[in-house]
């Protein structure tokens, strides 16, 4: 049973994922990059270490999250961080887009040259992946960009972008936006427990999101992704465009309910 569970999880994370740009370092130069925050820090380390590596890869990068329901999840994964734990007691209380900026100017900024390295503008009003888009664009006003980079948790790309795609569904040429979710995390059955666990993680598990926590995350998004009374498409609250979702999501969806009703 777990064997089928994994993979209807893994078909999920890919569709939920989004992965327009696989790679960071073979993207090109974007106007804008846009990082959401993540639990999991291995998202924005890869941000800023290719920053470091490829400063002119973007002219602005966007760090984006105010204070909401999974800020105290952040604070967390930065006290766990081997490398970041150093500045736990700093960040404590800040809204994420602070914790991304002070991680930023404690770890990376030293080793780019300040005149290579892109204009950080700090996005740390939202609370919401609707509030993203709209603080991001108010803050990109000037700068009116042709191409953006979405960064986002795994589990949310998708949505993320469909939010930045309804707030700039208002001009006749909006940017180009792309998802980036860094990496797509995949399940499998352990042989030894029987339980999921990661599939290649790219950190240590313990930097991962507790597997509750990301089957959480995955069978969030479905609902919110339909455009009906209930979803967030123009049928419902308004704040995505229309998204399809192919038979084959819907259907591993389904079954996954059906199979985690079951095991509790």
């Amino acid at each position: 049973m777990d064997d089928d569970i994994s993979a209807d999880v893994n078909i999920l994370s890919q569709y939920l994922s989004r992965p327009d740009v696989a790679s960071l370092s073979s993207v090109g130069q974007v106007d804008c990059i846009v990082l959401c925050v993540s639990s999991v820090l291995y998202s924005a380390q890869t941000v800023f270490d290719t920053l470091v590596q490829q400063p002119s890869l973007t002219k602005t990068l966007v760090l984006c999250g105010g204070l909401g329901h999974s800020t105290e999840l952040v604070h967390k994964a930065v006290a766990l961080h081997p490398t970041f734990k150093s500045i736990a007691a700093e960040i404590c209380g800040l809204p994420e887009a602070q914790v991304l900026y002070a991680i930023w100017n404690s770890f990376y900024a030293s080793q780019v040259d300040p005149s290579a390295a892109p204009r950080i503008l700090i996005e740390d009003r939202s609370t919401t992946c609707a509030t993203n888009a709209t603080e991001a664009r108010k803050l990109l006003e000037a700068s009116a960009p042709r191409s953006i980079v979405v960064i986002q948790d795994p589990t949310m790309v998708r949505r993320t972008v469909a939010c930045f795609d309804r707030v700039y569904s208002d001009m006749a040429q909006p940017p180009t936006i792309l998802g980036c979710p860094i990496f797509v995390p995949r399940v499998k059955c352990d042989g030894t427990s029987g339980q999921l666990a990661y599939e290649t993680p790219p950190v240590n598990e313990a930097l991962m999101w507790k597997m509750d926590r990301f089957l959480q995350l995955v069978m969030g998004e479905i609902p919110r992704l339909r455009d009906d009374e209930n979803g967030y498409g123009p049928k419902g609250n308004g704040s995505i465009v229309h998204v399809d979702i192919p038979d084959e999501v819907e259907q591993a969806y389904t079954r996954l309910a059906g199979k985690i009703a079951h095991r509790r």
